[in-house]
């Protein structure tokens, strides 16, 4: 039984890892946006990377794009005023810069199972 918790404890991982590839994640940090792609590393292991606090990480607007999908939040997944003014403010910014020719717009997600792609919360627009 332990051997089945560690294989699935290696898949779930790979799952996360996979997904992490997978999209474009950004931060935006100081009103500049900041990407990463093809990259195994979580949001918050990339802002340490980049000197930031974990105190000033749960402030952050982040997101990622996968699949004309461009979905914002902060904290643990969640959204607010800020986050909704972000994502109309900088969902062009980074259309343009992944290359897409539509997007749909999102914002916070529904938190599931480790290794799931987690949903989106709310639609805010299409362009």
């Amino acid at each position: 039984m332990k051997q089945t918790s560690n294989k699935k404890l290696n898949s779930t991982q790979q799952n996360v890892e996979d997904f992490h590839k997978q999209r474009t994640a950004f931060l935006i940090i100081n009103n500049n946006v900041l990407f990463l792609t093809n990259s195994k590393l979580s949001h918050f292991e990339w802002a340490q990377t980049l000197n930031v606090t974990e105190e000033t990480f749960k402030t952050l607007t982040r997101g990622y794009v996968l699949n004309n999908d461009i979905i914002f939040y902060k904290g643990k997944f969640e959204f607010d005023d800020q986050v909704i003014a972000d994502a109309h403010k900088f969902a062009p910014i980074i259309k343009t810069k992944c290359g897409l020719k539509t997007a749909s717009v999102y914002v916070g997600v529904i938190a599931g199972e480790i290794g799931t792609i987690f949903p989106p919360n709310k639609h805010l627009f299409d362009f």
